[in-house]
């Protein structure tokens, strides 16, 4: 996704077009649960990652839709190819 965004961003720029890429964490939903997997395991994966992210915990919906907000917004009107990651540093590790 980031390579598609650097490449759509400098194709698209010179027309005034910023493309940026929003790079989340993990996020609980219900979909998960509907996907037929047991919850313990679901559960683990959710263990896992919280103790492989450095905030100690996953996202929340509100956390992404705030980013995506952001770059979809006039305070982020000089960025263009760039990767936003919301992931409380988990890439990082």
């Amino acid at each position: 996704m980031r390579s598609l965004a650097r490449t759509l961003a400098a194709e698209l720029g010179p027309r005034g077009i910023r493309v940026n890429a929003l790079s989340p964490g993990m996020v609980p939903t219900e979909f998960q649960g509907k996907m037929g997997v047991p919850p313990e395991a679901i559960q683990g994966m959710y263990s896992h990652i919280t103790a492989a992210t450095p905030l100690g915990r996953m996202g929340h919906a509100e956390e992404i839709a705030k980013a995506a907000v952001f770059l979809a917004s006039h305070e982020s009107s000089f960025m263009s190819a760039a990767e936003l990651l919301v992931d409380g540093g988990y890439r990082d590790v």
